[in-house]
């Protein structure tokens, strides 16, 4: 299964590196750094050194933020918060770059569906969805401030910090 990564915000990058990236079967950096395997340049620093990884394991190919400022996907407002499985037509922001993923030999992923009001249905979505009677879908009780404490009072001065000013003799 081969992964194309292509800018399609820009026709080419001032490092004169493609604006193409081709993965078969295999992971890779990308990032502003001159060593990462694919190198965007970014004078204003958005992108990171080391932004994002691309990692293949089991037969999927596995986007990794690695980045101070946010990989974005698919028009997030919110940038990645975990591993994501890269699916044919995600599109990918890193800085200004906007970067379209295509799979080649592979079937078409399904995206997923919008989360219903049900209930979280665990890891898996074909997982059950959790019992009505089982407590979890309860609200959780309001959080309790904690007990004021008040300092003791502070110990007469002996010397030291807390001490009087000596007089001149």
């Amino acid at each position: 299964m081969t992964l194309t990564l292509n800018i399609i915000n820009m026709d080419q990058l001032d490092n004169g590196e493609s604006t193409r990236l081709v993965l078969d079967r295999h992971g890779a950096v990308i990032g502003r750094s001159p060593h990462a395997d694919w190198s965007l340049p970014d004078p204003r620093n958005h992108v990171s050194s080391i932004h994002c990884e691309i990692d293949y394991r089991d037969g999927a190919y596995l986007l990794i933020d690695k980045s101070t400022n946010g990989t974005f996907l698919n028009n997030a407002q919110s940038r990645m918060i975990a591993p994501h499985i890269l699916a044919d037509g995600d599109e990918i922001v890193v800085g200004h770059y906007r970067i379209e993923a295509r799979l080649a030999g592979a079937a078409p992923r399904p995206r997923p569906a919008a989360p219903s009001s049900s209930g979280w249905a665990g890891w898996e979505s074909d997982a059950p969805a959790a019992r009505p009677d089982s407590g979890w879908s309860s609200p959780s009780p309001a959080p309790q401030a904690p007990p004021q404490m008040t300092p003791p009072p502070p110990e007469p001065a002996s010397g030291g910090w807390g001490a009087p000013p000596r007089q001149p003799t």
